[in-house]
């Protein structure tokens, strides 16, 4: 095989001699080369992938970046109303920013599943739009949201066991003097970085839940398991992909930091365009950079069940049922394949 050949579609079969006796079954073999792939394979097919259909994976996630823009952008304007304190605003505004990610929060989710359909139909060789997508899974956004909500509480709790009592000593520090400093700073060294990282390990655990319950139509319960079992062995490829997306956002944020900065003691005029600065550079990266972790969990989870379970043998056989109810909604019993 020649270098990138991996990358290329797949030939279509050539035409049968037995066409003019027998029916062709409508059946479209997959666009890519199903087999294990590498992890710089993994990633060159996730950014090649992301490339070819850029516009409407973008199109999925602006979805929710809408959402997040729209809040936090009506939050400031209402901040600004009633108050021109710069330091009230920008007190204000960190509540208006947290709140407008919560509200994506939750959009993400959903927007998070559309995108694993869409590549999940590209990658199988079958058209996808935007819309189809959204159909596909609006009629589960529950199950979305309590995966994202799952996912998102087994990675913080540990962090949160960490910071009560820590939170419970530095009230009593200066009773204790420097014997409170000292326990402080135990709690602090040898609690957070391990509940740091437990928590990442746990997230990476249950990051390919979104894809299972999209592929294979299972309840959010066992979605968590099937991500448990498809994770193990493939842990550092998802955190090696996690971290090119967390370095791709830290560039977003990097070039908000200045608009930011500007918002902390300036007059109220500098303080409405470094907000519009901030918001409208979180809402490109918001659009532009998650498609990629939702695209490369998705690769890694058909990976992992080429490798565990044959699935590209799976899919030569023949076709599963249509994932996609007369009504245009994922029917909850019905495998993508």
């Amino acid at each position: 095989m020649a270098e990138q050949d991996w990358l290329a579609h797949s030939p279509a079969p050539l035409a049968s001699a037995y066409d003019s006796v027998t029916t062709v079954p409508s059946w479209v073999p997959p666009a890519y080369e199903l087999r294990p792939l590498t992890l710089g394979e993994l990633l060159d097919r996730t950014f090649a992938l992301y490339r070819s259909r850029f516009w409407m994976f973008a199109g999925i996630a602006s979805i929710a970046a809408v959402v997040e823009l729209a809040a936090g952008g009506t939050g400031r304007v209402a901040v600004h109303h009633y108050s021109s304190d710069p330091a009230t605003v920008y007190a204000a505004g960190l509540g208006v920013t947290y709140v407008a990610a919560f509200l994506y929060f939750f959009v993400y989710c959903v927007t998070q599943a559309a995108t694993c359909f869409a590549l999940a139909e590209v990658y199988l060789g079958r058209p996808a739009t935007i819309a189809s997508s959204f159909r596909a899974v609006r009629g589960k956004w529950y199950a979305w949201i309590g995966i994202g909500w799952w996912q998102a509480l087994s990675a913080g709790w540990p962090l949160m066991a960490v910071f009560v009592p820590f939170v419970a000593l530095s009230a009593f520090k200066n009773r204790l003097g420097t014997a409170g400093s000292v326990v402080l700073a135990v709690v602090a060294l040898l609690g957070f970085l391990p509940a740091l990282v437990y928590g990442v390990i746990a997230y990476i655990r249950n990051s390919l839940a979104i894809p299972a319950k999209v592929v294979e139509g299972q309840t959010v319960r066992q979605s968590m398991r099937r991500s448990k079992t498809l994770a193990a062995g493939t842990k550092g490829r998802i955190a090696v992909l996690g971290l090119i997306v967390f370095a791709l956002q830290m560039v977003a944020g990097m070039m908000s930091l200045p608009f930011a900065v500007m918002t902390a003691g300036f007059k109220t005029g500098t303080h409405v365009f470094a907000e519009m600065a901030v918001l409208m550079i979180t809402f490109l990266a918001h659009t532009v950079v998650t498609p990629i972790v939702s695209i490369g969990l998705c690769l890694i989870y058909f990976d992992q069940r080429v490798r565990r379970e044959a699935f590209d043998i799976e899919v030569l056989l023949g076709p599963g049922p249509d994932p996609v109810a007369t009504s245009g909604e994922m029917r909850a019993d019905a495998p993508l394949v």
